[in-house]
């Protein structure tokens, strides 16, 4: 059983995530999962609920908790100055009153799994907990388990920086460092990064973290698992010198490799049953040994089955925000809604696309949420089958129509007072909502961000002239070449092959954009003719008003004006009264800085009250 709350532990209000046995009861046994942070947090989300419902059904209880700054955690925090509250000391702090909480509710033995910086903050709060251990203020921690655990807080966040390095070389802006970054973040408070406002002092606290340097108790049981699609590789030299240094103090590690891909990083949804199952056995395991030396009647599950915490039972909401469960086709779907103290009468469904959950990449869904219910909207958002915290498979965001009818039900039996409701979603989420809105009458407003009409040569053309066209303008490329620091022989070949693969590909596409030029098929879709003609197919019937917001520095959304003029059903759409075309020149796909994050949350609001 699964229950998601906005809970108060310890004074502090927090988005829980409970996994409990199917049999409801409660359990003795708990896993403590310590997040990742950042989007390798929007990526691993699925991971993390599919492996709390394996120790679910394990008789475990679990609990994740969303940090100050991360996830759904409260959105009183938000916004300029939220990052005030982004601190390693205050998710330390946040994690131990999770364990003290557990603890009063007659919790006595906890396991923890730390993902990635996770794990610093999983050996941080052991580390914490044992100062205060004669108190038993908090449960027995006897187990660790570590997903590809940071060995190095500075090398972490100097990696995260360099992403804002990488986004300024793209576009050709002026060269930055590492050490300017810090510097920044020194004298403005903090630095944005990748769509994140870090402050001064995460970074300084994060530099001082080192795997190496936390205090660990004798006897302590870690499994360690090295994730990699190359299981044979060494260990790096970092980690094998950690875990030597453990082995000698009588820290019993136990390494795990696991063949599979870097699912925290990568571009699409990675399954890992492997470690999932894996990982379940060491939890099992462990919990085996622990309950060996202990009062059976202590861990009695069935001593009081009706025995619920008090907090879990009570009020679930937090100021505008309210935890709204929907299913769809047996499945439940997580939904969080947004209430605005003064509704207008309009509502907005957020649609997710891509390999994340409902706060979006640097949480831009959940921004712009609460944005839109500052200025009177009920906004929802949700997580679709199979992503984020909901149940079931994810299968591609041109199946998700069930999804959403099931999203908009619940929305409607939330509030009886809905005048008009609005779909929003960004790339492909921008084509699921376009596909599905002429066949929902309740839909009378689209908002489309970078829609995905990707095709072969689509992007072929799209990096031939946006890519190929405007880097020949560019100083940096004539220095390279002047220099010799170009390769020439990889630039022509990269070059060659997008020109050749348009070429190649471009008469059967002709052929079938030429075939749904002469008639736009009717529903249902012929899912062989390419995603623009699907698109226009439905958005030809659709009855009600679309605005379109384009990001200058996106291939995504260049490639979709590149069909979409191409494709004359399409063209003589847009080129309609109904439709509204926003670009913002500097953008980049998922609007990554504070300032176009907030052009978004106007245009949208604007456009939505017709101002």
């Amino acid at each position: 059983m699964q229950i998601c709350r906005y809970i108060s532990i310890a004074g502090l209000v927090q988005f829980g995530v409970f996994h409990l046995p199917d049999d409801k009861r409660w359990p003795s046994r708990w896993v403590l999962i310590c997040p990742p942070f950042a989007e390798e947090l929007n990526k691993t989300r699925r991971l993390m609920a599919e492996q709390s419902r394996q120790l679910a059904a394990a008789g475990f209880g679990v609990l994740l908790l969303d940090l100050d700054g991360t996830g759904d955690s409260p959105l009183a925090l938000y916004g300029e100055g939220s990052e005030a509250q982004m601190s390693w000391t205050h998710w330390v702090q946040q994690l131990c009153a999770g364990l003290e909480w557990l603890g009063q509710n007659r919790v006595t033995h906890v396991q923890l799994l730390g993902l990635r910086l996770g794990a610093l903050l999983a050996l941080e709060i052991l580390q914490s907990t044992q100062v205060d251990e004669s108190t038993h203020r908090y449960p027995k921690i006897e187990h660790l388990v570590l997903w590809q655990p940071v060995t190095s807080g500075k090398t972490y966040m100097t990696q995260f920086l360099r992403l804002r390095i990488a986004a300024a070389m793209m576009s050709n802006n002026e060269a930055e460092t590492v050490s300017s970054l810090r510097k920044l973040a020194v004298d403005d408070g903090f630095a944005e990064v990748a769509g994140y406002r870090l402050p001064r002092q995460l970074i300084e606290q994060l530099d001082l973290k080192k795997i190496e340097s936390f205090s660990l108790p004798a006897a302590l049981n870690i499994d360690w698992f090295d994730i990699s699609r190359t299981p044979a590789k060494a260990l790096s030299p970092n980690s094998s010198k950690v875990i030597q240094t453990w082995r000698d103090t009588a820290i019993e590690i136990d390494i795990h490799r696991i063949d599979s891909d870097a699912f925290w990083s990568t571009q699409e949804l990675v399954s890992a049953p492997q470690l999932l199952f894996r990982t379940s056995l060491c939890f099992a395991n462990a919990q085996e040994l622990s309950e060996n030396g202990l009062d059976s009647s202590v861990h009695a599950r069935d001593t009081d089955s009706q025995f619920f915490p008090h907090e879990l039972m009570g009020k679930s909401s937090f100021s505008s925000l309210k935890v709204l469960p929907s299913e769809c086709h047996q499945n439940s779907l997580v939904s969080i809604l947004h209430q605005p103290s003064c509704f207008n009468g309009q509502a907005v469904l957020i649609v997710v696309g891509g390999p994340q959950y409902r706060v979006g990449s640097h949480r831009q869904f959940l921004e712009i949420s609460q944005s839109l219910a500052n200025d009177g909207f009920l906004v929802l958002r949700f997580d679709c089958r199979g992503m984020g915290d909901s149940e079931g498979s994810f299968t591609g965001f041109d199946n998700i129509a069930d999804d959403i009818k099931a999203a908009i039900d619940s929305l409607y039996s939330s509030e009886k007072n809905i005048k008009t409701l609005s779909l929003w979603g960004l790339c492909d989420a921008a084509t699921a909502i376009a596909i599905y809105a002429a066949s929902d009458c309740r839909v009378s407003q689209l908002v489309m961000l970078n829609p995905w009409a990707r095709s072969e040569v689509g992007i072929a053309k799209a990096k031939l002239k946006h890519y190929y066209g405007k880097r020949l303008l560019t100083r940096e490329f004539w220095m390279k070449l002047v220099s010799g620091k170009l390769n020439i022989l990889d630039a022509r070949k990269g070059f060659s092959e997008n020109l050749v693969g348009s070429l190649r590909r471009k008469n059967d596409v002709d052929k079938q954009v030429h075939r749904a030029n002469e008639e736009i098929p009717a529903a249902p879709l012929d899912q062989d003719q390419p995603l623009i003609a699907q698109m226009a197919a439905r958005l030809k019937t659709f009855k009600g008003r679309t605005l379109i917001i384009l990001s200058g520095r996106d291939l995504t959304a260049q490639e979709f004006e590149q069909q979409a003029n191409s494709f004359s059903p399409m063209k003589t759409w847009l080129d309609s009264s109904s439709v509204d075309i926003n670009r913002l020149d500097d953008a980049d796909h998922t609007f990554s800085r504070t300032q176009w994050k907030q052009q978004v949350e106007i245009v949208t609001s604007k456009w939505l009250r017709n101002l």
